[in-house]
């Protein structure tokens, strides 16, 4: 009888989505992960609202702005592709720890022995006894 060889999923359901074709006329010539185009716009959109007056300082020094424009995401994306705290994406880990606050720490409940409970705030005293 001939045993079945089981083939291992996991490597073929982990690939990130990629991205090569943008619109009609341009397309890519290496797929990018589409994490990392999002991390790039966002960061690039975030510069051009909300940290445009720090660039702004920087164009006192001729093509400095532009150049904090491209570079400054592009670092984003590395640093977003490099770290890994707690083996998780830094998106994951944010949602997690912001799932974590909500859950626990703002209704006050805590974990104990892999059962929650309410949080009671009561002073407790010990006596000594004699004997």
């Amino acid at each position: 009888m001939k045993q079945k060889k089981l083939y291992n999923y996991k490597r073929a359901l982990t690939v990130p989505f990629m991205v090569q074709k943008l619109w009609r006329g341009f397309t890519l010539e290496n797929p990018l992960e589409l994490t990392k185009v999002a991390v790039f716009g966002l960061s690039l959109i975030s510069l051009f609202t909300i940290f445009r007056p720090v660039v702004w300082l920087l164009g006192f020094i001729p093509g400095l702005n532009l150049a904090a424009y491209i570079l400054i995401p592009i670092g984003v994306v590395m640093l977003y592709d490099r770290l890994e705290p707690d083996g998780l994406k830094i998106h994951e880990y944010v949602i997690d720890y912001l799932f974590f606050l909500l859950s626990y720490k703002g209704s006050g409940k805590v974990i104990c022995q892999s059962q929650t409970f309410k949080q009671k705030n009561e002073l407790v005293v010990f006596e000594k006894i004699q004997g």
